[in-house]
């Protein structure tokens, strides 16, 4: 979890946000209950397909 909130945190440093997708919901938990910034239900996804497409739409 460290290492993730780390990648995270140098991620945001550069402008660019993780998109999650098909997350299982043990992993969800532990993203909420961590705290981890920038982890919101618009950033998670059901699909890979559905995380580019948000990426994308995104940066446009």
């Amino acid at each position: 979890m460290e290492a993730l909130m780390e990648f995270e945190r140098f991620a945001a440093a550069r402008g660019k946000r993780l998109f999650f997708a098909r997350l299982k919901e043990p992993a969800l938990a532990l993203l909420t209950l961590a705290g981890m910034p920038g982890r919101t239900p618009s950033y998670v996804h059901y699909s890979v397909d559905d995380a580019v497409a948000a990426a994308l739409a995104q940066s446009s």
